[in-house]
C-alpha cells in the first residue's frame, strides 16, 4: 500500500532513524500521558541502548525520561536524565529554542522537587535568555503557556531561594515579552 511505502522510504538511513526514534518517544509520550510513566520508561530505556547517536532526537528522549521519573517521583533520577539533556541540547548547539527550553525547563522542574533552588538559578538565567532571544527574532514557535510556565517556575525557584527582587525582576521582565508569543488562549 501508499502508506506501507511511505514507512519503508521514512525508514531508510539517517532520516529513517531519526523517524523511527521520534516516533518511538511520541509513543512513550502517549504512555506517560495516561499516567503509565513506567511503560513510557521501559521504552525510553530501551530505545536510549539502541540510540547511539547523540542528536536532537536524542535530547528529547533524555528529557521524556526526565519527565517520567519526575511523574513517578524519582526526583533524583529525573535530575540526572534533565541534566544529561541540558548538557547535550547545548553542546549540540540545537537551533531549535523550544527543545533546548524544555530540556532547562524539566531541569529546573527536578530541581526545585530536590530542593536546590540555588542551583536553578544559573538555569533560570540560560532559560530567560533564550525567551528573549526567541521573543525578539521569532524563530521558532514556543508557545506562550511554555513561556508562561517557565516564568512561573523561575520565580518561584527565586522566591523560594529567598532572591524575591529577582523574582519580581523577572516577572516584570518576561511580562512585556509575552506580547510577542503565540499559540495559547491562556
Amino acid at each position: 500500500s501508499r502508506k506501507a511505502i511511505e514507512i519503508a522510504k521514512c525508514l531508510e538511513g539517517e532520516a529513517g532513524r531519526q523517524c523511527y526514534f521520534t516516533e518511538i518517544v511520541s509513543l512513550a509520550g502517549y504512555y506517560a500521558g495516561i499516567g503509565k510513566d513506567d511503560e513510557a520508561i521501559e521504552i525510553l530505556e530501551k530505545a536510549k541502548e539502541l540510540d547511539k547517536n547523540k542528536d536532537r532526537v536524542y535530547v528529547c528522549l533524555l528529557h521524556n525520561l526526565a519527565l517520567s521519573y519526575n511523574n513517578l517521583g524519582k526526583f533524583q533520577k529525573g535530575l540526572e536524565f534533565s541534566e544529561q539533556a541540558v548538557k547535550l541540547s547545548e553542546e549540540l548547539a540545537i537551533p531549535d529554542t523550544s527543545i533546548h527550553l524544555a530540556a532547562l525547563e524539566g531541569l529546573l522542574w527536578a530541581l526545585c522537587r530536590t530542593n536546590s533552588y540555588d542551583k536553578a538559578i544559573p538555569y533560570i538565567n540560560k532559560g530567560y535568555d533564550l525567551i528573549k532571544y526567541n521573543a525578539n527574532t521569532k524563530l521558532f514557535n514556543i508557545e506562550l503557556d511554555k513561556v508562561v510556565r517557565w516564568q512561573r517556575i523561575s520565580c518561584d525557584a527565586f522566591f523560594l531561594n529567598g532572591y524575591s527582587e529577582e523574582a519580581i525582576k523577572i516577572m516584570t521582565q518576561t511580562l512585556p515579552l509575552l506580547s510577542n508569543f503565540g499559540g495559547s488562549d491562556n
